[in-house]
């Protein structure tokens, strides 16, 4: 009996850099090979180069429909305009399930009042939802990127567990290594500590420039990041404009597994998560990790070889633990071999036939929502 192809449509702020951006690249990629599936993006989509124009491009070469709703974020007017344009997509187009992801998605989609089942994926921990939207998706189902996130929030609506993932396709990333220490004029022989996340306060960076500053600006450890704006202006400067020469800004990057590949240690100071897929992507570059002490961070790196969290939130705990951990002389590829038997549950072809797995349930009315 042949198989009857679903009509997905996912819903999403936007395609600027970030994790549920990044992850939902992924897991289209593979619903793709079995289902129609579209995403709306309700802020316009730059049309001529950036991160958001990359990651179209990416996603549409997998025959994935990308409709822009072409909101313009502080113009108020254009939320109404992309309404308009997302009901007249749903006219023209059967959808047997939308799936939502991160807050404001979530208001949208309900505001529009389609009588279409709806998932609304959780990607943070906690998520910080305004009550409109809690009450607007009460009846909606829930998938929740980690036990962390489904322990943080407090959402009602039926739930499951789903862990996020991202791609094992056996890419030898150093292979494809970016010299960092040429491109940004780094002394020879220094070790370069990464950090990868928008430049929000959950991900910590004022913290981390401080833990910057603990370093002399003539020592061999010098930290990189990499991340683009999120509403935070001025985080945003302060982290852009930080004068320490130890200290590397690069924005956003498209190959970020690349840039993980080249350096000599992973840096996660974030005060909440979700499941972080930069922590992911690191895992799977073979990188040592150092991850801050919060309960998404313990939970997914349990087991995982060189994979360390610091005593407690204190500078010169994370001081103490890169001086410790930077000296490693073993190759990514013999630390990602060594991870495999435990990273294996992050791999998005699992992750795909989970959520379509629960897609199929909430269609066929197995569940009650």
């Amino acid at each position: 009996m042949k198989q009857t192809r679903l009509n997905i449509c996912h819903i999403i702020n936007g395609f600027n850099a970030g994790g549920a951006q990044v992850f939902l690249s992924s897991l289209t990629k593979y619903q793709s090979l079995t289902n129609n599936v579209f995403i709306l993006s309700i802020s316009k989509i730059d049309e001529i180069s950036g991160f958001d124009y990359s990651l179209r491009k990416k996603i549409e070469s997998n025959n994935i429909y990308v409709i822009d709703l072409e909101r313009k974020p502080g113009k108020n007017f254009t939320f109404v305009k992309s309404l308009k344009i997302a009901k007249t997509f749903f006219k023209n187009n059967r959808i047997d399930i939308i799936n939502t992801h991160l807050p404001l998605s979530h208001l949208f989609t309900s505001i529009l009042g389609l009588k279409i089942p709806i998932v609304n994926t959780i990607h943070n921990a906690p998520e910080k939802t305004s009550f409109l939207t809690k009450f607007l998706n009460r009846n909606s189902a829930k998938i929740y990127c980690s036990k962390s996130a489904l322990m943080l929030n407090n959402f009602k609506g039926k739930n499951t567990v789903i862990n996020n993932g991202v791609e094992f396709n056996g890419t030898n990333f150093q292979n494809h290594q970016i010299d960092l220490i040429k491109d940004l004029n780094i002394p020879l022989g220094s070790k370069v500590v990464i950090s990868v996340g928008a430049l929000r306060k959950q991900k910590n960076y004022s913290f981390l420039m401080d833990l910057a500053r603990k370093f002399p600006e003539n020592s061999n450890i010098h930290f990189v990041v990499c991340g683009g704006f999120d509403k935070d202006l001025k985080l945003f400067e302060s982290v852009k404009n930080n004068k320490s020469s130890n200290f590397h800004y690069i924005g956003t990057k498209s190959n970020i597994n690349n840039y993980l590949s080249s350096a000599d240690l992973f840096l996660s100071c974030s005060v909440h998560e979700g499941l972080p897929i930069a922590v992911l992507e690191a895992f799977i570059t073979g990188i040592p990790v150092l991850l801050s002490p919060i309960e998404q961070h313990m939970s997914i790196s349990e087991g995982v070889y060189k994979s360390y969290i610091p005593a407690d939130f204190k500078l010169e705990s994370f001081k103490k633990s890169i001086i410790s951990i930077i000296e490693n002389n073993e190759t990514h590829n013999s630390i990602l071999n060594k991870r495999k038997d435990h990273i294996i549950r992050f791999s998005i072809v699992d992750t795909s036939k989970q959520y379509l797995k629960f897609y199929k349930e909430i269609i066929n009315k197995q569940i009650d929502i």
